[in-house]
């Protein structure tokens, strides 16, 4: 993926979160979003939600009582997003909490040699700009409702309408 698509997608998914948890709103606004903060923004909703990964020999997985056996050369489309919301890593995996001890376990880059090269620079860019945007403006409001973009593997709005004031 493109950093700049990731960016993008990551700052519009993570400013509508806090518009949606006026409590967390208030908590960035106050202390700033840190490292910790943009891994829980991405962990709660990422723009990359699937990827595809083609095993180079067989797999075999277990799921409860079922075995599932995946082909070398397979298609397999995973769900980073799902798994971003285990609740047996995540307590209460549907809440946005900035202050997550364990945020950074997000798979919303991947993980081992799939780990995303642009991460830093994709969270680097999304706490600059959030930040900014909250330190200037003392009213953010949502104008209208998000229109999402059509797209499997990217989850971001494409129209994100916002009311501000100084």
């Amino acid at each position: 993926m493109s950093s700049t698509l990731v960016s993008v997608n990551l700052v519009g998914n993570s400013v509508l979160a806090l518009l949606h948890h006026p409590d967390e709103l208030s908590w960035a606004r106050e202390h700033g979003l840190d490292s910790n903060a943009v891994d829980e923004l991405l962990r709660f909703d990422g723009p990359v939600q699937h990827t595809v990964r083609v095993p180079l020999k067989p797999v075999q997985f277990v799921v409860g009582n079922r075995t599932i056996d995946v082909a070398a050369g397979s298609r397999v489309l995973t769900s980073l997003g799902a798994a971003s919301h285990d609740p047996s890593v995540f307590a209460e995996p549907h809440r946005l909490n900035l202050r997550r001890s364990n945020a950074n376990k997000h798979l919303g880059f991947a993980a081992g040699i799939h780990y995303c090269l642009g991460s830093s620079l994709a969270k680097m860019e999304a706490q600059v700009t959030i930040d900014s945007l909250l330190r200037r403006f003392s009213r953010i409001e949502l104008s209208g409702e998000p229109q999402w973009r059509d797209r499997l593997t990217i989850r971001g709005v494409d129209r994100l309408v916002l009311a501000v004031a100084r």
